[in-house]
């Protein structure tokens, strides 16, 4: 009896959790944050993490522009740990060059279907936030239509 149950018990948790940390999380409202979340093919464990954070609307002229990050690195427990690699984007971006002068990294700590991240953001316009609470949510609206690797989210062709 008492297997049984432990046995149950370990069945309801696993139903809890995500079955893989791979996805899209959102900030709650009102901020305008995104993330997704992809597994790297051919490289058992890595990860790549794309942010896209949008300045409040609401904020009328004063509205932050657009940042962003990619960065790749391991999934260590539940915790993911992930240097920038360069990348472009319409507003800003990273060359090779600038990352080896200046490395810059973020990490995400999961906890069921929320991701909270921090890192290496102080390159994004004022009022545009990247740090903070991230929860899976029913319909991204930054993160729609990805490409496939290894273009980043945003530069759709």
């Amino acid at each position: 009896m008492l297997a049984a149950t432990v046995l149950l018990l370990a069945g309801c948790a696993a139903a809890d959790a995500p079955s893989s940390v791979e996805g899209v999380y959102a900030m709650p409202d009102p901020a305008l944050a995104e993330l997704r979340v992809v597994a790297l093919p051919e490289r058992a464990g890595m990860y790549r993490v794309e942010v896209h954070g949008a300045g409040d609307p609401g904020d009328g002229a004063a509205t932050g522009a657009d940042c962003y990050a990619v960065a790749e690195g391991r999934l260590e427990g539940d915790r993911l740990r992930a240097g920038f690699v360069p990348f472009e984007s319409v507003d800003l971006g990273f060359e090779a060059r600038e990352l080896a002068e200046r490395p810059r990294a973020l990490e995400l700590a999961f906890d069921g279907e929320e991701a909270t991240l921090s890192g290496d953001f102080d390159y994004c316009p004022l009022r545009t936030v990247l740090d903070g609470r991230y929860l899976r949510p029913a319909a991204p609206q930054l993160l729609t239509d990805c490409p496939p690797l290894p273009r980043a989210c945003w530069n759709r062709e």
